[in-house]
């Protein structure tokens, strides 16, 4: 497999103060703008580092990766980004990635909604994964927990009405294909905090990127991807649920208030007869 390099945010994203301090110290007011120039300040926060510390360092048959905590896209109310600001963001997204288009850019998730005909807004919370110019994957976080800052009134999480989880199960996939400086690739899955802890139940219910593998994967074949991802805001490693492969890699970054470490990046061994059976021990080190 490839090298992988992380270099990563480290900010906490628990409240908007800490990026609403980043953004006053650039000689701006969050609270006097538009949802669109905040958004695009904020993608300007993640640039602006790529550019001074990331693209210099590309190297050939090493993936740079740049990850940002959960929540980085939020306004600086807290409150979800509307609709049309987080469609009407993505071709400038594409273009900054476009500038230093080696670098696998996983810039958090945003905050975002979108009305309803009952009056609710329905909320979101996604993971963009940008190469190349192009929006390369996202995935849409399937767990409320109790920090997503859900109001309760008009607001509804997606995974809370009936039609819109059905397009979601039917649709989602957290795995995808990054490519390598030099030509190679690599397997990669993303998982957003919540997604990644087993919950007790009942029934227990272990990660979202392990259940995805496992159903992908019923017969036993497949021994995990290269690369697991995790985006969280509070949320520990947990080595029962990591999907990376032996000699794959785990990288994690966290803006939960408190969070320590913050930033990870583990190589990932196991033991066992096959591949495949080391994978589903769920027993890394």
């Amino acid at each position: 497999m490839p090298s992988v390099q992380l270099f990563s945010f480290d900010i906490d994203t628990s409240d908007q103060t800490a990026i609403n301090t980043i953004l006053a110290g650039h000689g701006v007011d969050p609270a006097d703008l538009s949802e669109e120039e905040s958004l695009t300040l904020q993608a300007n926060l993640q640039r602006d580092m790529i550019k001074a510390h990331v693209a210099p360092h590309v190297a050939h048959d090493v993936l740079p990766v740049f990850l940002a905590p959960e929540f980085f896209f939020k306004r600086a109310d807290t409150l979800p980004y509307r609709r049309d600001t987080f469609f009407n963001i993505q071709p400038y997204l594409n273009t900054i990635s476009a500038s230093f288009p080696e670098v696998l850019w996983c810039l958090g998730t945003v905050w975002w909604q979108e009305p309803q005909k009952s009056g609710q807004a329905m909320v979101h919370n996604s993971a963009l994964i940008l190469q190349n110019g192009r929006l390369l994957h996202s995935w849409q976080k399937e767990r409320l927990s109790q920090i997503d800052g859900l109001r309760r009134g008009p607001e509804i999480w997606d995974r809370h009405d009936v039609a819109e989880a059905r397009v979601l199960e039917a649709s989602q996939d957290p795995f995808f294909t990054a490519a390598v400086p030099g030509g190679a690739t690599v397997a990669a899955g993303i998982e957003i905090c919540l997604d990644h802890l087993t919950l007790d139940g009942p029934p227990v219910s272990p990660g979202v990127l392990r259940t995805h593998y496992l159903n992908a994967h019923p017969t036993g074949h497949g021994a995990g991807v290269d690369l697991h991802i995790l985006t969280a805001a509070g949320m520990p490693v947990q080595p029962e649920n990591i999907v990376s492969r032996d000699g794959g890699v785990f990288l994690r970054c966290d803006g939960g208030g408190g969070a320590n470490p913050r930033i990870q990046a583990l190589g990932v061994t196991r033991t066992g007869a096959t591949p495949a059976a080391a994978l589903r021990a769920w027993s890394p080190t």
